[in-house]
């Protein structure tokens, strides 16, 4: 029997996801400027490290992220061969701030976001990529092998080109710092003006943890 909230319903507007959030953040934006408040505050900081990005830094490396996943075959309206979803970008690493940049910058391109714990390896990692159909793998340099080692267990490519560091630098390899040296202040544009379904579009694929049985998606 279904049960109702005594809350009211919550309206979800009829946005994308990162229209959304990046059009409320700019209007916060906006009106400290508007009442005098020149300096722009962290909008999110990383407690152990101290690292910090303000709204502005995270558009544009959000952007950034955005402009390479497009020139890497991300699409709006494409559908990946075998899969349900649309492009997805999976990301392989413990959670960082500059994961926030990854996740909008996937949205803005028009794929979905798919964490992925740092502590599976192996065959369990194969698989988690096989099934979600991993267009592009953001992974922190100390897993690189562990990766490279499941991408050679999959039954489709992932090219080295497809595959970049969540920060630092390597051979072959590129960085979201590298990304993020590059700007695009055009993608959000793109998005705004794209047929985005916002009730059939996935935006964040994430699994349970499997205590019980099989982790679902």
């Amino acid at each position: 029997m279904p049960v109702r909230s005594p809350f009211p319903d919550v309206s979800v507007p009829p946005v994308d996801v990162a229209t959304y959030f990046f059009s409320r953040a700019q209007k916060k934006r906006d009106h400290r400027a508007a009442s005098g408040l020149a300096d722009e505050p962290p909008l999110l900081v990383d407690g152990e490290t101290g690292e910090s990005l303000t709204f502005s830094e995270l558009k544009r490396v959000s952007e950034s992220v955005a402009a390479a996943l497009v020139s890497r075959g991300f699409s709006l309206d494409t559908k990946v061969p075998g899969g349900g979803l649309g492009h997805v970008a999976a990301v392989y690493s413990p959670p960082t701030i500059r994961m926030c940049a990854v996740n909008y910058g996937a949205l803005i391109a028009g794929g979905a976001y798919v964490p992925i714990a740092p502590d599976m390896t192996g065959l369990a990692l194969a698989q988690r990529l096989e099934e979600v159909r991993a267009s592009v793998v953001f992974v922190a340099p100390q897993l690189l092998a562990q990766l490279l080692e499941a991408v050679r267990q999959l039954p489709f490519d992932i090219p080295d080109s497809h595959i970049i560091l969540t920060r630092g630098n390597q051979a072959s390899f590129d960085s979201v710092d590298s990304l993020a040296s590059v700007p695009n202040g055009t993608m959000l544009e793109r998005l705004a003006c794209a047929d985005v379904d916002v009730t059939e579009n996935a935006a964040l694929v994430v699994y349970t943890s499997g205590s019980t049985g099989q982790p679902k998606g």
